[in-house]
């Protein structure tokens, strides 16, 4: 067994190093760790980037498509900012959304 003595002496070690940045525990393990969600996130956007712009397909049929299997067992979806981070604005909402702009434009005019 280690004297105390010796115990206190690598502790010291220890701290001294971390004041110095020689010891960073953990910033390895951090960049490893978001290299392996990044890649995750960038293959399940795969399973659904064809769907994407297909109006046959509903947007929570989308994201359930492209979501994580939790520990219980159920599927946690995608969360839609991500996908649309990833994949754009969906084309049939764009249209939807100009249709509406261009219906109020209608109605303040008839208004004025």
């Amino acid at each position: 067994m280690p004297a105390r003595a010796d115990i206190a002496a690598a502790q010291d070690d220890f701290s001294a190093d971390k004041r110095r940045g020689a010891v960073r525990p953990g910033r390895l393990g951090r960049e490893i760790a978001t290299e392996q969600r990044l890649a995750d996130t960038a293959q399940r956007i795969d399973l659904i980037r064809t769907d994407w712009g297909n109006r046959d397909f509903s947007l929570q049929e989308l994201l359930t498509r492209a979501g994580r299997k939790t520990k219980r067992g159920h599927v946690q979806p995608m969360a839609y900012v991500t996908a649309r981070k990833a994949l754009g604005v969906r084309a049939h909402i764009i249209k939807i959304k100009a249709g509406r702009d261009r219906a109020r434009i209608r109605r303040m005019e008839n208004q004025a």
